[in-house]
């Protein structure tokens, strides 16, 4: 995965770096060839004019697998050039790719900007109020450009890790899928795909408050250590947890605990990008527990398969795991 910080990216085009963001992000393009060639792509183009003034004896790189930007940019029409060349570019470059979008709102309306991933595809985001958020595969955030203290709230669906800047007069909000959840300054995963029976938040560090959209009143405290899944009549259940497995993709793994493997599949299919089904439904039930690190899609479904004992059966581009038969 290619992990891109896609708001100091925009700050760094747009010339809004303070010196350490810009050192940051100097340091983030040194890091790893892929950087280079994916900065090269978007922001300095094929022609398409550069967006900042380029670093010295710049060493870049063609031919690695890029990302997509889609923005409108703030300020004249004109601006929009490059975007419109890069966009065209892209898209033979990069199939399937992210996408970030600043919405030029009415003067009435807060300026909104959108993150959203594809699948296979991961992405962190630092807010103005210093807020980093990790946004898993096939997610989608959206939050104000502003950011102004007395209203930092964002929208999510799928999955995203919020590591929250600290600020008692004004907690962070998060909207997932009918649930708010809201803090002060803390860590917490909230997951709410749309294939999901519950919205689930499982708190790192600190502590956060959820409320149902549709009830002006909490309706849970949860503290560190604990998971919370809520329902969709705003039902509250909580456990205790480790909270490390259930961050890890944060930081490379994906971890199952006693998964039912139809829910195992979907989340393979999203972290490698390739459809994976079951369609038997008494193998759909079976738990897997496991984690993967830098194991392929093929590695990975083996060992599913040697675990809950079935096989892989691949249809054109889809791979369908299948029992096997009784011994």
């Amino acid at each position: 995965m290619l992990d891109i910080d896609w708001e100091l990216l925009l700050r760094y085009c747009e010339r809004e770096c303070a010196p350490a963001d810009r050192e940051r992000f100097d340091r983030w393009l040194d890091a790893d060839r892929k950087h280079r060639a994916f900065f090269d792509v978007v922001a300095l183009g094929n022609g398409l004019g550069p967006c900042i003034d380029p670093p010295p004896a710049p060493s870049w790189r063609a031919g690695d697998r890029v990302s997509r930007i889609s923005r409108v940019w703030r300020g004249p029409a004109h601006r929009l050039g490059w975007l419109v060349a890069a966009a065209a570019l892209l898209a033979v470059a990069a199939p399937a790719a992210m996408r970030l979008t600043n919405h030029a709102a009415a003067p009435a309306r807060r300026a909104e900007r959108t993150v959203s991933t594809r699948l296979g595809e991961r992405a962190i985001v630092r807010l103005s109020d210093g807020t980093q958020v990790v946004l898993a595969a096939a997610s989608t955030l959206r939050y104000s450009t502003a950011q102004l203290a007395a209203a930092r709230d964002v929208e999510v669906t799928g999955e995203a890790y919020f590591d929250v800047a600290h600020d008692t007069a004004h907690p962070f909000v998060v909207h997932a899928n009918g649930a708010t959840i809201s803090d002060l300054g803390t860590a917490f995963d909230v997951r709410a795909y749309p294939t999901d029976r519950h919205v689930r938040v499982v708190v790192a560090e600190g502590r956060v408050t959820i409320a149902d959209a549709h009830v002006p009143r909490a309706i849970g405290v949860i503290e560190r250590g604990h998971l919370a899944q809520v329902d969709e009549q705003g039902g509250v259940v909580t456990r205790v947890v480790d909270p490390g497995p259930y961050v890890a993709w944060t930081t490379g793994e994906l971890v199952f605990d006693a998964t039912p493997l139809a829910d195992a599949a979907r989340d393979l299919t999203r972290w490698f990008g390739t459809t994976v089904i079951v369609r038997d439904t008494a193998l759909a039930r079976r738990d897997f527990t496991g984690t993967f690190d830098r194991e392929s899609l093929d590695d990975a479904l083996a060992i599913i398969g040697r675990t809950v004992r079935a096989r892989v059966a691949w249809r054109a581009d889809t791979a369908v795991l299948v029992p096997l038969p009784p011994h």
